[in-house]
């Protein structure tokens, strides 16, 4: 189920998730990805740029 839930992320949350950025989580029957913003930090020391998809999607659920 889990391998069903990372076809769906984008490269920049599958490369997040790979690294142990993120998480999938499961939760009242569906699948969220989740970034602490703690580790989001490391990620972005870890590649010295900030993951852009991941950026996007908050502008875009605070809208």
């Amino acid at each position: 189920m889990v391998a069903e839930a990372y076809k769906t992320l984008n490269n920049a949350e599958k490369r997040c998730y790979a690294d142990g950025f993120g998480s999938i989580i499961f939760r009242n029957g569906f699948y969220y990805f989740y970034c602490d913003s703690v580790k989001y930090r490391d990620y972005v020391l870890k590649y010295g740029t900030e993951c852009k998809s991941c950026e996007e999607l908050k502008k875009a659920k605070s809208n």
